[in-house]
């Protein structure tokens, strides 16, 4: 795992500032949940407030020291006017947590705790690392060696000046309209002295651990039983459907376990996600946690809300439900899916109540639901309207002309098979909260909340949770039964997770992907020295193109696989851009409307633009030269 002294210094900072916030709120948590909670709060609200302090002030080393400063001045201040409860509840907190130790009751969260730090901690090196000839690798997946290419983009435009722009890096004259704020937060630790590695992958790894922890005590709090939260999280991360099928059609003509390895290596199959079969409920490792970094930081924040608001409606404390929204108001710019799941879950709890004060309800909504339309309300406006593109109906998902329950259950498998009994031996409270989970299932497998149909599956990944605890529940009742229910559990397990196995293992195994090679890293270099930080380039829309990813230099049109999702029209865009290449009588006339300094000429522009380099070179100043790439400037 790479070390970085500024990355450690803000997460230790920022576990101090939330574990204050945490006892300020005084909710009924152990230690170690307070614990995760202060570090998951600390590390959100000091980037949303280091982000708001540079849109005013420059987002400069200065600014962030400010934030620092401001925060540990208001922790100290609190701390002293609460000094003695605090300090009370955080002796009584300690030595619970010692009676616990003595007592074994912390064994199992020790042993899971430990299996995700080794486990995770072995994981995320591979997911962004420089080899031994400097060149920059991803892990093999094409998920992460796709996206991983924006979310460099994204990180570097925060890093090419000290003035925050919410242009969209990849489209000039066009809104910054993405969930962003994982990306700032890298962005900030490289300007307080990270590197870049050490800046993408450990929030990835500190937000996964803190993942496990807040979702063991979300699963145990529903549960009441430590196994059925184990296996719960276990089931989740490694939940899959009847894909393994056609691992074993694969391997049917090869030959010993090494060729097997050998085809697990050097294979790009993914068997969560085989659209040839029409599978695509992905693993949740491979397609979601490593390669969608706003997943990272904004589903354990979005279990830690709904932690918060199952012990607000518990307690009947409404003071929680309002410090729940204040929370969720941030998703806008960290995770948009989070927000609109737990908004149709939270809205569920407290409708489906038995509640008969119609009055009683209406407080409660407008505790959680204030906070979000004053707070929240303006960030989606500011970020994502007006829009291109608006939801549609599209029944059972990704189905296309498939019977929906076939689609289903060669997707999900046994977690669709075994929802019924699981329900059915469920008690009561777990059926309650079930239900109001699957309001997101209903409503994904009915409309389509974003261009790209795929994207749904953020929604629908908290109803599985909620699944995975359902039959975590069934699973453990079954074994405790008999003899011959432990056998039946025993071999129905491995076609819970086999699927998802067969994809972590080939994350193992492979030796991944290149990214961005030795020269793209020298170009960027240069590029960031010579160039201005306004400037605009001409580029082809290569997804992992070195100049929008590592300069944060300002491009005319980037990857179209992502600009379509994002809901932007680029079909004039792409016919001007194609133009300008061209190098006809129209393209000055086009470089000159769109302001473009500078025209990137590489193996890319060539074969995907046809880049006239002729036409560029007889007219324009060569700037930089690298193999056979070149940059010509077209302004003095």
């Amino acid at each position: 795992m790479p070390f970085s002294f500024p990355a450690f210094i803000f997460f230790i900072f920022s576990g101090i500032f939330g574990v204050i916030l945490v006892y300020l709120l005084r909710v009924e948590l152990i230690l170690e949940e307070k614990t995760a909670w202060g570090i998951m709060l600390g590390s959100v609200f000091l980037t949303i407030f280091s982000f708001i302090f540079s849109l005013f002030f420059g987002f400069t080393k200065i600014t962030i020291l400010l934030v620092f400063f401001l925060s540990f001045l208001t922790s100290a201040i609190f701390c002293f006017f609460y000094r003695k409860r605090i300090i009370s509840e955080l002796k009584d907190d300690i030595g619970n947590f010692r009676e616990r130790i003595f007592a074994g009751k912390l064994n199992l969260f020790f042993l899971i705790f430990i299996v995700a730090f080794l486990f995770f901690g072995s994981l995320w090196p591979k997911v962004f690392y420089l080899d031994n000839n400097q060149n920059i690798y991803t892990i093999g997946t094409a998920g992460v060696w796709g996206d991983w290419g924006a979310h460099n983009a994204y990180v570097s435009h925060f890093l090419s000046s000290d003035k925050i722009s919410l242009e969209h890096p990849l489209f000039v004259g066009r809104k910054f309209s993405y969930t962003f704020m994982m990306d700032f937060l890298s962005a900030l630790l490289m300007k307080i002295g990270a590197d870049r590695i050490s800046a993408m992958i450990l929030p990835g790894f500190i937000f996964s651990i803190l993942l496990i922890v807040i979702l063991y005590y979300f699963a145990f709090r529903i549960s009441k039983k430590e196994s059925i939260a184990i296996l719960a999280i276990i089931l989740y991360l490694l939940g899959g459907g009847f894909g393994f099928n056609y691992f074993f059609q694969d391997i049917k003509n090869l030959q010993g376990f090494s060729e097997i390895i050998n085809f697990l290596k050097n294979s790009r199959i993914e068997y969560t996600n085989i659209d040839k079969y029409n599978i695509h409920w992905t693993a949740f490792l491979n397609a979601l946690l490593l390669p969608q970094r706003s997943m990272a930081m904004g589903f354990p924040l979005g279990i830690l809300i709904l932690s918060l608001v199952l012990i607000a409606l518990d307690k009947k404390n409404n003071k929680f439900l309002l410090a729940a929204g204040i929370i969720a108001s941030t998703l806008p710019t960290i995770h948009l899916h989070s927000l609109i799941s737990i908004c149709v879950v939270v809205f569920s709890l407290i409708i489906f109540q038995k509640e008969k004060n119609k009055k009683t309800v209406f407080t409660k909504l407008l505790s959680f639901f204030g906070p979000i339309a004053v707070l929240g309300t303006w960030q989606v406006l500011m970020l994502f309207f007006p829009s291109n593109y608006h939801p549609r109906i599209l029944l059972f998902w990704m189905a296309k002309k498939e019977n929906g329950l076939s689609f289903w259950l060669r997707n999900l498998g046994l977690y669709l098979i075994l929802i019924l009994p699981a329900f059915f031996l469920a008690p009561k409270n777990l059926k309650k909260i079930y239900l109001c989970f699957s309001t997101l299932f209903i409503l994904a497998n009915i409309i389509i909340f974003q261009p790209h149909d795929y994207d749904n599956i953020k929604i629908m990944t908290y109803w599985f949770l909620l699944n995975t605890i359902l039959i975590a529940n069934f699973l453990v009742k079954i074994w405790n039964k008999n003899f011959l229910a432990k056998i039946l559990i025993f071999l129905i397990f491995p076609f819970l997770i086999f699927s998802s196995f067969l994809d972590l293992l080939h994350l193992y195994l492979h030796s991944g992907y290149q990214l961005f090679s030795k020269d793209d890293i020298k170009l960027a270099e240069f590029v960031k020295k010579k160039a201005p930080s306004n400037a605009i380039f001409l580029t082809s829309d290569q997804h992992n193109h070195p100049i929008p990813a590592l300069t944060g230099r300002q491009i005319l049109m980037g990857y179209r696989g992502w600009l379509w999702t994002y809901g932007i029209d680029y079909g004039s865009r792409e016919k001007d851009v194609r133009t300008m290449f061209y190098g006809g009588k129209d393209t000055k006339n086009l470089l000159k409307q769109y302001r473009v300094d500078y025209v990137v000429i590489g193996p890319s522009e060539k074969s995907n633009y046809s880049a006239n380099e002729t036409f560029f070179a007889k007219n324009y100043l060569l700037f930089y030269q690298q193999d056979q790439t070149k940059i010509y400037q077209i302004k003095n």
